[in-house]
C-alpha cells in the first residue's frame, strides 16, 4: 500500500424507476482525503451531507444527488435515469439542471457477439463535461447486488472476486454470494 486509494465503502439505493434515492460512503479518495457522505431523497426533501457542504431542501421526483466521491457504479445509475429523461435532464442541487447526451456509439467484438457502447456526456455539475463509457443496450456492466465480504476488503477487491471467481448465473438463486460458500 502506497497510500494512494481510493479505498471506500460505497451503498446506494434505487427506487422502482431506476432513479437514485440513497447514497451512502465512507473511506478514503485517490489521494487519501477522508471520503464520508451521506443523501437521502424521501417525502418530497432531499438531505444531504458531505465534507464541504450540506442541505435540505424541497425536490421533485425527477431529483439526483452528484456525490463527490461517486463511483462508476452509482454515476451510470444516474446516466441511465439522464438519458431516460431526454432534453428535460434531472434537477440537482439548488436548481440546477444534470443533462445527458451520447456523444459517439461503437460496437466491440466479444466471446457473445458484438457489444454496443455508447460515449456520453453529463453535463451540469462542473464547468466541462464529463464523459463516461456504458453499455448502449441498457445492461449494467456487471452488478450483483447483495454480496458479503470483509469490512476490510477495498471496493476493488470485492468487485473482482465477485465478477471473476464467484460461480452460477448472475441473478439466479443458485449465484454465489459471500466467501463463506
Amino acid at each position: 500500500d502506497n497510500g494512494r486509494g481510493p479505498d471506500i465503502d460505497e451503498r446506494f439505493t434505487v427506487d422502482d424507476a431506476g432513479v437514485p434515492v440513497a447514497y451512502d460512503v465512507k473511506g478514503k479518495t485517490t489521494f487519501g482525503a477522508a471520503a464520508e457522505e451521506t443523501y437521502r431523497r424521501e417525502s418530497g426533501r432531499a438531505r444531504w451531507r458531505s465534507r464541504v457542504d450540506e442541505g435540505d431542501e424541497a425536490v421533485a421526483d425527477d431529483y439526483v444527488f452528484a456525490p463527490l466521491d461517486g463511483s462508476f457504479a452509482y454515476y451510470e445509475a444516474v446516466l441511465r435515469h439522464v438519458l431516460r429523461r431526454g432534453d428535460a435532464g434531472a434537477s440537482t442541487y439548488r436548481g440546477m439542471t444534470l443533462r445527458a447526451q451520447r456523444v459517439m456509439r461503437v460496437a466491440l467484438d466479444g466471446p457473445n457477439g458484438a457489444m454496443p457502447l455508447a460515449l456520453v456526456t453529463l453535463t451540469g455539475i462542473d464547468t466541462r463535461p464529463w464523459y463516461f463509457w456504458l453499455r448502449d443496450d441498457g445492461t449494467d456492466a456487471f452488478f450483483q447486488a447483495g454480496v458479503e465480504f470483509p469490512v476490510t476488503w477495498s471496493q476493488n477487491a470485492t468487485n473482482i472476486v465477485a465478477q471473476k471467481y464467484f460461480r452460477g448465473t448472475l441473478g439466479s438463486p443458485d449465484r454465489e454470494w459471500s466467501l463463506r460458500q
